[in-house]
């Protein structure tokens, strides 16, 4: 009788622990900034990078923002298709599968991308972040769960990107190496690099580092990257300001496709 108890115990111990998931949830929230394109009111590029999403385990399950950014002055003649295209997008939340769990955050004013990220930011509730642009579809999956333990465990790892392209001296990336300091449960490659591109990073990163240098509604890197290139020029060692990575060895990459909301068409 002894016997047969222990053994039921470790069924339902074994039983529990397979129908236990692991969940990421609570750990990150996705947020995609969109705007006006040409394509609007069409709603088909957002689906396509929405659906995406789902390609890296655990985001299906993650609590999503979508960031509307206002309208330039020199866009004006767009608002009837965009404001549509916002109508459009609120019916998905209600029905699309792809769109459920998702948030929607509506700019008054144009405030290009780093801005309208940080109005996003404020109904993050997750110590991670997982930024997403609406013209970006992921191409193949990356152990997210890994990614988020190095985060965890790792201070130095702060910006952790999917390059859209390869893991080589390009470009902005103009000194690539293997080199992490402290933990690490996936493959990385140091860069010295900063790009808005499709990134995982924590909340406290944009908040206390990235936002309080954006002045300006102009695109992010050209106030970040050519920072972190002039102190990273002078002394490597100061890279660990920005804690900047490739997700992948050396040569690795296309993670990302680049469908180029400006130029879509259905």
């Amino acid at each position: 009788m002894f016997f047969k108890n222990c053994m039921l115990i470790v069924l339902a111990t074994l039983s529990s622990a397979f129908c236990m998931e692991p969940s990421l949830a609570d750990k990150i929230t996705i947020i995609t900034n969109t705007s006006v394109m040409p394509s609007n009111p069409s709603t088909k590029l957002l689906e396509t990078t929405q659906k995406s999403l789902s390609v890296i385990p655990g985001f299906s399950e993650c609590h999503r923002i979508i960031v509307f950014d206002g309208l330039h002055i020199k866009q004006k003649c767009f608002e009837q298709q965009y404001e549509q295209y916002k109508k459009n997008v609120i019916e998905l939340t209600k029905t699309h599968p792809d769109f459920a769990n998702t948030s929607l955050v509506f700019c008054k004013e144009h405030k290009h991308l780093a801005l309208a990220l940080k109005e996003g930011m404020k109904l993050v509730k997750t110590p991670f972040v997982f930024v997403h642009q609406h013209d970006f579809e992921i191409r193949k999956p990356v152990d997210s769960f890994g990614i988020v333990r190095s985060m965890e465990e790792n201070p130095n790892l702060k910006h952790i990107r999917l390059h859209r392209k390869w893991n080589i001296v390009a470009g902005l990336d103009y000194h690539i190496d293997e080199e992490i300091d402290g933990p690490c449960y996936v493959p990385l490659c140091r860069t010295f690099g900063w790009s808005d591109n499709d990134h995982f990073t924590r909340k406290s990163y944009y908040d206390d580092f990235i936002f309080p240098k954006i002045t300006k509604n102009w695109p992010m890197e050209w106030f970040i990257n050519p920072l972190e290139k002039t102190l990273t020029m002078e002394d490597p060692n100061n890279h660990h300001f920005f804690g900047t990575y490739l997700y992948g060895k050396r040569g690795d990459g296309k993670y990302l496709h680049h469908l180029n909301g400006k130029r879509w068409q259905d």
